[in-house]
């Protein structure tokens, strides 16, 4: 849901959410338009 926040708000978000291994949870990064990012990363 956080993903589809950004987005709808014009963040530039991350095409894909990562699921980097069983145990990880998952994750994007998004960016501002003054170039800042932030990582985001989901309940298990």
């Amino acid at each position: 849901m956080a993903r589809s926040v950004c987005k709808a708000i014009r963040l530039l978000v991350d095409d894909e959410i990562s699921h980097t291994g069983q145990g990880i949870r998952p994750m994007f990064w998004f960016r501002d338009p003054s170039g800042h990012t932030l990582l985001v990363v989901g309940q298990p």
